[in-house]
């Protein structure tokens, strides 16, 4: 709850939007029930608890092809940079996270006007 706090507070203040929700399987269900035009792209964590961020990311792009996944994860390891790649996420950061590095990766990533 408080990386989430602290993570929203971060991009608001570039200027995004942010929708929060709990796990993976909230954020299937948000694309689903709002529709993937409503976002731009999505910050994946990858250990969440009822649907991990892998099997997220998966049904996500089921749904919507094009909308950018990014991970993260406190695992800087290559095998789990490996795995969010494979799991089908365009970039992988890892926690701590770095306010400048979230901002620029979601920019680079985000499917409309850049955030800021």
């Amino acid at each position: 709850m408080v990386n989430q706090m602290v993570i929203e507070d971060y991009l608001t203040e570039a200027g995004a939007a942010v929708t929060l929700v709990q796990n993976g399987a909230d954020a299937v269900t948000a694309v689903e029930k709002v529709g993937p035009e409503a976002f731009d792209a999505v910050l994946m964590d990858i250990q969440m608890p009822v649907m991990n961020g892998h099997e997220a990311t998966r049904q996500i792009l089921r749904l919507a092809p094009g909308l950018p996944v990014i991970g993260q994860t406190a695992h800087a390891f290559e095998e789990e940079r490996e795995a969010c790649f494979k799991s089908g996420m365009v970039a992988h950061i890892c926690k701590p996270i770095d306010p400048v590095e979230l901002v620029d990766t979601v920019r680079k990533h985000a499917t409309r006007a850049p955030v800021g």
